[in-house]
């Protein structure tokens, strides 16, 4: 299989391109996928902004939407789909770099949780049929922004610490800047369930999308 060559770290003017086939839908999963199968074909019909749900109270994962989170009209391909995919796939290689046996210090450790989120998101994103443009226009490296609109369009990523941590996160660029010698508590405490949080942000797009977990060497998909 053709490899695709990527940059580290990643940036909202990179485009993944996607080689690897299309992937059905794992059958475990086929409830859900006609539920938002549904779901996306009301969407289809609305032709500028989706109405939002009432949000969990203190839950920032599930936080109403602002007119500036607007979802524009969608349009799904297989393209898009493919391109998913990739960056699915690209979020879980850099998970393994996430790991607790691997020593960062905290804003390392967010600042690679970020890169983690975005990558994950945008694959929910791209496969109900965002525009990979309008995403990085409008959405950049807000990750909470991102998971908002992916909520909206049925990921139910909506678990307290992942919005909690999303909102911490945000924008993610911020965590790249050398840290102080003495990280505050904040700062520590969400580096502490950056990997917990990501895995289960992960799991999320994974049974959204129905992409599979790439293989890795010793270990069976």
């Amino acid at each position: 299989m053709n490899q695709v060559a990527t940059t580290w770290p990643p940036t909202t003017s990179d485009h993944y391109r996607a080689r690897d086939a299309v992937s059905p839908i794992d059958p475990s999963d086929r409830l859900a996928a006609i539920s938002r199968r549904s779901m996306l074909v009301g969407l289809a019909s609305v032709p500028a902004a989706v109405a939002v749900a009432a949000p969990a109270a203190g839950n920032p994962a599930a936080q109403r939407t602002t007119d500036s989170d607007a979802v524009p009209t969608l349009t799904r391909n297989r393209e898009q789909r493919a391109l998913s995919r990739f960056r699915y796939h690209n979020a879980e290689g850099f998970f393994l770099g996430l790991g607790p046996a691997v020593g960062m210090r905290p804003n390392d450790r967010l600042y690679h949780a970020g890169i983690v989120f975005q990558l994950a998101i945008s694959s929910h994103l791209l496969d109900v049929g965002f525009d990979d443009d309008w995403c990085r226009r409008n959405v950049g490296l807000d990750v909470g922004k991102a998971l908002r609109l992916a909520n909206t369009t049925g990921l139910a990523a909506t678990d307290g610490d992942i919005g909690t941590l999303a909102t911490a996160l945000s924008p993610y660029s911020k965590w790249r800047d050398p840290a102080p010698a003495d990280p505050n508590a904040g700062e520590v405490a969400m580096a502490a369930i950056a990997h917990a949080t990501t895995r289960r942000l992960l799991d999320h797009v994974r049974q959204a999308t129905g992409h599979p977990r790439r293989a890795h060497r010793g270990r069976r998909q």
